[in-house]
């Protein structure tokens, strides 16, 4: 940080939206990482799902 800006230098004002925009960026990234982690757990735990809704002894071919 620059602790030599003052709130009414239009020097702050630049440094405080390229502030904003990295961290608008970092937590697009994160809700990326994260959105792609839980699809891939949901898709990890339907064939899961799809075995134990299947009833007993019903012919199952799993390869």
């Amino acid at each position: 940080m620059r602790a030599n800006l003052l709130p009414h230098q239009p020097e702050y004002h630049a440094w405080l939206g390229e502030l904003k925009t990295r961290f608008r960026q970092v937590q697009l990234k994160a809700a990326v990482v994260v959105n792609s982690a839980l699809r891939e757990a949901a898709i990890a735990k339907q064939p899961v799902a799809q075995m134990l809704s299947i009833p007993w002894g019903h012919h199952l071919a799993i390869f």
